[in-house]
């Protein structure tokens, strides 16, 4: 049946955001914002914007990166493989808790952490819904869902866009602002970072998304430990200052608003 999301008591300016006045969607993934006081004012969505984001629930994202962003006034979203949550190495329940109360999004990323591709009809299920049920249980508002590997097709879309408002692939791109055809919340672009990327690459990318206008959505997985999916501090807070210094903006802690007739869940 057609679904429309509760708008945020704190977000009555994101109307502003709404290119068409039909029903509104919230897309989950948390833009980052270098300034709160922008929450009194009207906001132009059709800045450019960027979303940080960290995937596999690793405990350097609370440590490590969530000091590094709120420094800069920006806030992130972390999409976490429920198994993992009070694992060694990765983060708690609470300090989860810690991000979200922080303004930070918590996103799925499946129960596993498996390439769904591979599953059969009830792994696919279970991992899809379970790992959101999981999360709202556990006192946490999920909107959106990272696929892992960036393994999906449309076997999978179909899966999760009858359960969550949004999937962020790994498919390397940028992103109109806004998105428009609704069906794009389901193939939000990214740019994954691993050890092997350099600063400069990721600054070609904002400055690329700074001329062109568009959204652009930053994956990372480990800071400042070990792995070819792991960066430096040191280079995420170059890369952070960088886009403060860039002004990109966007809506801080709520959601980006796209426009639609209808919506499934």
């Amino acid at each position: 049946m057609p679904y429309t999301p509760v708008i945020p008591g704190s977000s009555a300016i994101i109307h502003a955001c709404i290119k068409f006045p039909v029903v509104v969607i919230i897309l989950g993934l948390a833009i980052a914002l270098p300034s709160l006081g922008l929450l009194s004012e009207p906001v132009n969505c059709t800045d450019t914007m960027i979303t940080f984001t960290f995937d596999t629930g690793h405990q350097s994202t609370l440590t490590k990166a969530y000091p590094i962003l709120s420094k800069y006034g920006y806030t992130g979203t972390a999409f976490v493989p429920t198994d993992s949550i009070n694992v060694f190495g990765h983060m708690s329940s609470g300090q989860l808790l810690v991000l979200q109360n922080a303004g930070w999004e918590i996103g799925s990323n499946t129960v596993t952490y498996r390439d769904l591709t591979t599953l059969d009809d009830a792994e696919l299920d279970n991992e899809v819904s379970e790992s959101k049920s999981f999360l709202e249980r556990s006192g946490f508002n999920i909107w959106g869902i990272a696929s892992p590997y960036g393994k999906y097709d449309q076997r999978v879309i179909d899966q999760i866009s009858s359960q969550y408002v949004y999937h962020r692939t790994s498919d390397s791109g940028l992103n109109d602002i806004p998105l428009g055809d609704p069906s794009y919340a389901y193939e939000i672009k990214a740019v994954r970072v691993t050890s092997g990327t350099s600063v400069q690459e990721v600054k070609d990318w904002i400055i690329r998304a700074k001329q062109e206008g568009k959204w652009l959505v930053l994956i990372f997985y480990k800071i400042d430990e070990q792995g070819e999916d792991s960066w430096s501090s040191a280079n995420l807070e170059e890369v952070v200052k960088f886009a403060k210094e860039n002004d990109f903006v966007g809506l801080w802690r709520e959601r980006l608003l796209l426009a639609s007739s209808t919506f499934k869940r």
